[in-house]
């Protein structure tokens, strides 16, 4: 499994663009849905905030990355949500 996976990311197939989508959707309604309540910043463009937070998972979720950071798996995934959520913070 974790080879076919490796290869739609390294071959860029179709279904890993809607993987990718689809998760970058659902980080843009978590924002929409914080920026509403007044939990996250409104400064920061909406499409940047997306970027960049999908661009800070990659490690947690692409193949050859993951496999790479599995030592301090738990602590970084921590680090990062900590970051994340304080960058957003109004």
């Amino acid at each position: 499994m974790h080879d076919i996976i490796t290869a739609s990311f390294e071959e860029h197939w179709g279904n890993l663009e809607a993987y990718n989508q689809a998760l970058i959707e659902i980080i843009r309604r978590v924002l929409v849905r914080g920026r509403e309540l007044g939990e996250f910043e409104r400064k920061t463009s909406l499409e940047e905030a997306c970027r960049a937070i999908y661009n800070t998972m990659q490690s947690f979720f692409h193949p050859i990355l993951l496999e790479q950071n599995l030592d301090h798996l738990e602590e970084d995934a921590t680090a990062v949500a900590n970051l994340v959520l304080r960058s957003l913070a109004p």
